[in-house]
């Protein structure tokens, strides 16, 4: 399972068995919406790292962080995985209202941010 830490800049961390949390997700910015792809291997994310909300992946040990959307100020919120795991949905207002923007193909930690 992963969440939130609300006691530490966001970062999102993995909840072991009674009172143990590992971060899996770490930066000095708010990491926030975790959600594991199907098979395991990655997990999509909001993250403010690069100064405004964006949706970012990576794998599931935490490394490989690559930015996948690029508003540069609308918020984008709640990315989950196509069951095929090849896409992402999530919410943006960047049209003025809160919508489903879109679904981001090939959604891949493939390069380091």
């Amino acid at each position: 399972m992963a969440a939130p830490d609300s006691q530490s800049a966001g970062n999102v961390k993995s909840l072991e068995p009674v009172d143990k949390a590992t971060a899996f997700i770490s930066s000095t910015r708010d990491d926030d919406s975790p959600q594991f792809s199907l098979d395991g291997k990655r997990i999509a994310f909001v993250s403010n790292r690069s100064g405004s909300p964006e949706i970012w992946v990576n794998n599931s040990d935490g490394s490989n962080a690559v930015q996948l959307t690029s508003f540069a100020g609308p918020s984008v919120t709640t990315p989950r995985w196509s069951p095929d795991g090849e896409r992402i949905a999530f919410d943006s207002n960047a049209a003025g209202e809160f919508d489903i923007s879109g679904w981001w193909e090939r959604a891949e930690a493939s390069r380091s941010v």
